[in-house]
């Protein structure tokens, strides 16, 4: 039923995926005598206010299309709610695509921005939701396994 608890923490999942799209994750300054170099590191695309570097214009393209999928899943998921197995499963899979994001976007971009800056990045609030969608999903687990649970159990009982 839609009205179950962990259709709740799937919703938030997927708004805080929706929220990421307009969020910077990152800035990256290096203030120098002779210049100013700052990037800024959103999912559709990495802005680079100097324009020293050159960054193609789909350089984030992965990031975008596991976010996207990241965004698709919780609403799929919850939208199955005859079928829990199946359920778990989605949300297992959703766990999988959020930490295989959390670790592109953290062993990839950040130490390649980095890099390309000089310094270490400053954090934005977007670097920090793709965690909370993750506890997010994982209280939905939680609440499916639950489910799965109580229905074992009544059919015990008949």
């Amino acid at each position: 039923m839609i009205q179950r608890i962990q259709s709740l923490w799937l919703a938030l999942a997927a708004v805080v995926a929706g929220v990421l799209f307009f969020l910077p994750i990152g800035v990256f300054t290096n203030n120098s005598f002779e210049n100013t170099h700052e990037i800024t590191l959103y999912l559709y695309n990495v802005l680079d206010i100097t324009s020293n570097s050159s960054f193609p214009r789909f350089y984030t393209l992965p990031l975008l299309i596991l976010n996207s999928v990241m965004l698709v899943l919780p609403v799929y998921t919850m939208l199955r709610y005859k079928k829990r197995e199946h359920q778990l499963f989605m949300v297992r899979l959703s766990v999988f695509v959020e930490i295989a994001f959390i670790a592109l976007l953290y062993a990839y971009y950040w130490s390649k921005l980095e890099a390309v800056a000089g310094v270490h990045g400053d954090v934005r609030i977007g670097i920090f939701l793709p965690i909370v969608e993750c506890i997010l999903l994982l209280m939905a687990m939680s609440g499916i396994k639950k489910d799965i649970e109580l229905v074992r159990s009544v059919d015990r009982i008949r």
